[in-house]
């Protein structure tokens, strides 16, 4: 992954777990439902639809510099209404959280879109879609997708992981990131949701510069 591991992130978490179960599960990869996971998705189908873009107002707004947000936990220097768990979505950008970026001031930005650092890493049933897209002042399109599964691993002192591992994007790379480039958009848009057993989960996004 670029600089992701479950459970442990940049931020400083206040309330870790965000009510989430920490304990149980399994590292194998599985399909095993976390405590208080979120509604199941309600229109999987539109998951990246360009409405997002188009239609949707975003969740954060931010102009310059590297950014981070993080749904699962109140952390320091993060707003609290950006806390929402897997309560996150509206009607014109289903189960997905939106954060639009300024481009103007800023050179290429590196997205990545997957779940909370604070979900249990001894479960790893784990998927993310991340949806990038652009602006480049003549209207929006999608620019690209990248889909990841959980991946079980052993950290250093014994205890089980997740990382996740891309099985789907539009724009061949050999990062786990989009890279956005800013001299084609003056805008873009990133839309995120996380699952475990097909039930909403907690989402991260960073974008770095």
């Amino acid at each position: 992954m670029f600089g992701r591991v479950s459970g442990a992130g940049a931020f400083l978490a206040v309330a870790a777990c965000g009510g989430l179960s920490c304990g149980g599960g399994s590292s194998s990869g599985a399909c095993m439902p976390i405590d208080e996971a979120g509604s199941a998705l309600a229109m999987p189908a539109q998951i990246g639809a360009l409405t997002c873009a188009t239609e949707a107002l975003p969740d954060v707004t931010t102009q310059s510099g590297g950014f981070q947000v993080d749904t699962g936990a109140i952390f320091v220097g993060q707003p609290p209404e950006y806390s929402v768990g897997a309560a996150y979505g509206q009607p014109s950008c289903p189960d997905q959280f939106l954060v639009e970026a300024d481009l103007t001031t800023r050179g290429e930005v590196k997205a990545l879109g997957t779940w909370s650092v604070v979900l249990p890493g001894d479960h790893c049933g784990y998927r993310a879609t991340m949806t990038v897209f652009g602006d480049d002042g003549t209207g929006w399109a999608r620019f690209d997708q990248i889909t990841s599964v959980g991946e079980p691993f052993t950290k250093n002192d014994g205890s089980p992981g997740c990382n996740g591992k891309v099985t789907s994007r539009l724009i061949a790379s050999d990062l786990d990131v989009s890279t956005i480039p800013a001299n084609r958009f003056v805008r873009a848009r990133v839309a995120v949701v996380a699952t475990e057993c097909d039930q909403k989960v907690p989402i991260g996004i960073e974008l770095l510069e």
